[in-house]
């Protein structure tokens, strides 16, 4: 994995998976160019979650079929994880249509679902979108019950 340096810790975090490394550091290089996030890649499906647990992703950019283990494996694992739970999640799919990125950006999902290829200013308005959700989710469920 290709990790951001220490100094960019305070912006949101996203976390790029796909099988293909030329995807994954040509979206790196866009997303870092026009946007305010700390970007990391990963390309082998086996080490997501390890990687998710070490590095605390905000948002994870998910390519649905990957050898190993895929997309909706990942999305599944995530989702049921105890010490994962507020990760976001964007699925992407060569196979999925249309990419509609307005009914997408509205709607009330437990994640967005793209089809590939993605612009990298849709993909960040995504992030964006998904950054917002889990804000409001953190506001509106307040500090945690100090009762036993």
């Amino acid at each position: 994995m290709e990790t951001p340096d220490p100094a960019s810790s305070a912006k949101p975090r996203v976390l790029l998976v796909d099988d293909e490394p030329s995807f994954t550091q040509l979206m790196k290089a866009n997303l870092e160019r026009i946007s305010n996030f700390a970007v990391a890649c990963v390309n082998d499906s086996t080490k997501v979650l390890t990687i998710c647990q070490e590095w605390k992703p905000d948002v994870v950019v998910l390519d649905e079929m990957m050898p190993e283990i895929n997309g909706y494996e990942i999305f599944k694992t995530i989702r049921n994880s105890e010490v994962l739970p507020n990760i976001r999640i964007i699925m992407l799919s060569a196979c999925y249509r249309p990419h509609d990125l307005e009914n997408e950006l509205k709607g009330n999902h437990d994640h967005m679902k793209f089809s590939k290829p993605i612009k990298a200013r849709e993909l960040v308005q995504a992030i964006t979108v998904e950054l917002e959700r889990a804000k409001k989710e953190r506001q509106t469920s307040g500090p945690p019950d100090s009762k036993p």
